[in-house]
């Protein structure tokens, strides 16, 4: 995870506004429970224009540990209506995990 993260905050560097690049640090930041920077990122992914069904499911992510479920809940359901971008993940979500 810390080369993905690495990587990743150098691809940011060059390309500090690509939603893909974002999104894909978004989900690595959730992966490694640094929620709140995974928030900061992926709001940022979507302040460039992300319609990537990743970008928003990985803010959810981020929100349902940072914010308020109703916020992530709202979240997930719009994640749920749009198109997942090929080259980008979604984080790891257990919903029943504690």
């Amino acid at each position: 995870m810390d080369a993905a993260q690495a990587l990743l905050e150098h691809a940011r560097a060059s390309h500090p506004h690509d939603p893909q690049v974002l999104t894909c640090l978004g989900a690595v930041l959730c992966d490694r429970a640094l929620y709140h920077e995974a928030e900061a990122v992926l709001r940022a992914a979507l302040a460039q224009g992300s319609p990537d069904r990743h970008t928003t499911f990985n803010l959810a992510v981020a929100v349902f540990n940072t914010g308020t479920r109703r916020q992530a809940l709202a979240l997930f359901g719009a994640a749920a209506r749009m198109q997942p971008c090929a080259i980008t993940w979604a984080a790891y979500f257990d919903p029943h995990g504690t």
